[in-house]
């Protein structure tokens, strides 16, 4: 009995001493990323993006329009502007922000609103009021970019 107890008793300190969700590197990470003592660049961001590439941060704006007869949605919940290194794809930038699904370089889902090929409803999106003529995989984000990202019916004209 006392071997049972014994053995029960190693296995839940074993278990208790390997039972962490966060490695011990992102633990680092995350302790030093809010400490204003710390002799990280005070520049980086927390999200994702390496500091050494957060020197001279850009800042891109996101929009949405969402048609009210597909979602019921308040679109200024999920808008923000966000700081990203230079050379980032837009892509890379929505991963980092946001929910999204993905096919072929183009985004089909944003915080779970979903396009439907079968309705014919795409989501779309402008930089700074031009329609977007390449996916979101391919366009590389610059400095004041306002993107706003519309999901609707799309009508060939």
């Amino acid at each position: 009995m006392k071997k049972m107890i014994g053995i029960g008793l190693l296995f839940s300190l074993l278990v208790a001493g390997c039972g962490t969700d966060t490695p011990a590197s992102e633990d680092t990470e995350e302790a030093g990323a809010n400490d204003p003592s710390s002799s990280e660049d005070s520049n980086a961001s927390s999200e994702g993006i390496p500091e050494n590439t957060m020197e001279d941060p850009i800042t891109v704006s996101f929009d949405f329009e969402i048609d009210d007869d597909l979602y019921e949605v308040d679109e200024s919940t999920i808008e923000e502007s966000v700081d990203t290194a230079e050379g980032t794809t837009l892509m890379e930038v929505m991963k980092e922000q946001y929910e999204i699904e993905e096919e072929g370089g183009l985004i089909t889902s944003i915080e779970g609103y979903e396009q439907s090929e079968a309705e014919n409803i795409y989501w779309l999106y402008e930089i700074n009021g031009e329609t977007a003529t390449i996916g979101a995989a391919d366009y590389t984000v610059e400095d004041q970019d306002q993107i706003t990202w519309t999901l609707e019916p799309y009508e060939q004209n």
